[in-house]
Parts: C-alpha cells; sequence; structure tokens
C-alpha cells in the first residue's frame, strides 16, 4: 500500500489561510485590504525532480505560468536556489497594478506553484520575505506522521 504524504508548511505569525479558498489563499491578519494576496496550487508531479538543474526548473516555472494563463508582465528577476523540499524557482514581474511573484517547486509528490499579488507598498518588502521563508521550508510528510504531530501538539 503506498503511503500518503501531505504538505506542510508553516505560516509566520501574523498570516492565515482564507476559509473555503481555491486555490488555498493566504493572507496577513488585519490587513486584508492592504496586504497582498498568496495563493498555492499543487499541480500534477514531475517526473524525477532530483535532475531538474535552475535552468530546466526556470523553463517550468514559465510553462506552467503559460498553462495556467497568467499575464505575467515585465520581468524583473528569476532564480533558483535550494529548499527542503527540492529546488525552488522563482521569479518577480511588474504589472501596472504593482508587483506578481511565482514559485514553482517540482517534487515527486505534487508540483506546489505559488503566486503572490502585491498590496499596499508598505507592507510588501516583508510580505516577500515571509513568502519566500514559508515556500523555502516547506516540505511534504507522511499523512500518519502529519497526524501524529498534530495530536502531540494539542
Amino acid at each position: 500500500m503506498e503511503q500518503q504524504r501531505s504538505l506542510n508548511m508553516q505560516l509566520p505569525r501574523g498570516w492565515y489561510q482564507v476559509a473555503g479558498s481555491v486555490p488555498h489563499t493566504f493572507r496577513r491578519h488585519g490587513l486584508s485590504t492592504q496586504s497582498g494576496k498568496l495563493q498555492l496550487s499543487l499541480l500534477s508531479p514531475v517526473d524525477d525532480p532530483a535532475s531538474l538543474d535552475c535552468e530546466s526548473a526556470q523553463t517550468l516555472l514559465r510553462e506552467t505560468l503559460v498553462s495556467q494563463d497568467i499575464a505575467v508582465g515585465t520581468p524583473m528577476t528569476s532564480g533558483c536556489e535550494p529548499c527542503a523540499a527540492g529546488l525552488m524557482a522563482f521569479a518577480a514581474y511588474r504589472h501596472v497594478g504593482g508587483q506578481h511573484e511565482y514559485w514553482l517547486i517540482p517534487c515527486e509528490e505534487a508540483t506546489v506553484f505559488a503566486a503572490w499579488e502585491q498590496g499596499a507598498k508598505a507592507t510588501a518588502g516583508m510580505e516577500r520575505r515571509d513568502i519566500h521563508v514559508m515556500l523555502k521550508e516547506l516540505f511534504f510528510e507522511d499523512a500518519n506522521s502529519a497526524e501524529t504531530t498534530a495530536d502531540a501538539e494539542a
């Protein structure tokens, strides 16, 4: 029997998941009219994610943006870095309404795709740092171990 694995993502203090949102949407408490909006989706896994290098991960991110019908705007920066779940590709784009950033983490369980739309400029830097850390530290764990951890914390 195949072991079920679930995504474990720790939210920094002040962040919450918007109830009933699809895709999963996250915001900062008390800033709903000013904060940016992070949306996280789990897409199909890729074959052999460990074999991806930065260039192929960036290509996969661009292909995902196209497949999701996302008009990206003007490119600002992009890159890759190792993270707890594997290799994380990221890119930032400037739009008329502000900055948008995207992250892609190809994993055996699923491909994690995150999109952030900037809110107020005053909170954008803090939000961007929080999101990058959240995504860099996320990982997949055995579903049974997630339940055990939740039970132990209760």
